[in-house]
């Protein structure tokens, strides 16, 4: 089904339902989505955001005659624990019966992509073939999330080690300044704010830094949002304030906070104005950046 998510055209959630494992989740849009839609659209009325296979929608790529990027479970994650092998398999089967699509797989259990991809041959030996003599599909992107520094070292490492010919980052929320010490296997970094009623901040510092890096290493970078917060900060040559936002009522509605810097420069400072995801917009330093990786 088509979807506002910036960087994809359609999601295909046929797998919904997650818990809790890192700082990244705190205030998961997914939890409070399913929340909304509980006993509706096979969303269990008792546990809505239970890990639920939704396999009447197995067929819905071969429905979509025109080639678009899509967001494989969006509101959930399909290397979950519940998830059993079997069921990600057929879905990889589908995936790959759908060559005129690109599908865009984001997990926060990159281990257990690498336990899947070992046990059905997907993962290559040191020459680089595959004992069963399967491959990974050209067409499916692999991509992990990655919200601070503690997690990229995580699930980095990990992440190179699958055989995906799109291998990308999902920084998102930011909610820290992250070093991502290598881009030479990474092909796409995607990064953004935290939305929702009790969004954290994300300082310009963090995202500018990541967007320095990945010019600097020919690496595509998105831009996906703001979030919830907007820095307005002198330091930056601010303000950052989007274009719609150009009225005083719409501002007298907002409200401010500061948020100190965390790098060397401790004398310099960001404030952040509260207007929500639709306020804040794309543009970082003058420009939305909507980069995709070349295929």
């Amino acid at each position: 089904m088509p979807t506002k998510i910036e960087w994809a055209k359609d999601v295909w959630n046929i797998v919904t339902g997650c818990n809790k494992i890192s700082e990244g989740c705190q205030n998961c849009y997914g939890l409070r989505m399913a929340q909304r839609l509980k006993g509706r659209y096979g969303y269990p009325a008792d546990d809505p955001f239970k890990v639920t296979i939704h396999k009447d929608k197995y067929d819905a790529p071969f429905k979509w005659k025109s080639p678009r990027r899509i967001f494989v479970c969006s509101m959930g994650d399909l290397f979950h624990d519940d998830v059993p092998f079997k069921e990600i398999l057929t879905i990889f089967d589908i995936m790959y019966q759908c060559p005129q699509h690109t599908f865009m797989v984001l997990t926060k259990r990159p281990a257990r992509m690498l336990e899947f991809c070992s046990k059905y041959g997907l993962m290559p030996d040191c020459n680089w073939v595959t004992g069963a003599g399967e491959i990974w599909p050209k067409n499916v992107w692999c991509g992990i999330s990655v919200e601070n520094q503690k997690r990229a070292d995580e699930r980095i490492p990990i992440l190179l080690q699958i055989p995906a010919p799109i291998k990308f980052l999902s920084v998102e929320p930011l909610l820290g300044p992250v070093n991502i010490k290598d881009y030479s296997m990474i092909d796409w970094v995607i990064v953004g704010g935290e939305s929702g009623p009790n969004a954290r901040i994300m300082h310009p510092e963090w995202v500018t830094k990541i967007r320095d890096d990945c010019v600097n290493n020919g690496v595509p970078f998105f831009f996906k949002s703001w979030g919830q917060w907007i820095p307005h900060a002198p330091a930056h040559g601010g303000p950052y304030f989007s274009e719609i936002i150009n009225s005083q009522s719409t501002l007298r509605r907002c409200k401010w906070e500061d948020g100190r810097v965390m790098t060397a420069h401790q004398d310099r400072w960001c404030r952040f104005l509260k207007v929500g995801k639709k306020y804040s917009g794309r543009v970082l330093d003058g420009k939305v950046w909507d980069q995709y990786p070349a295929i």
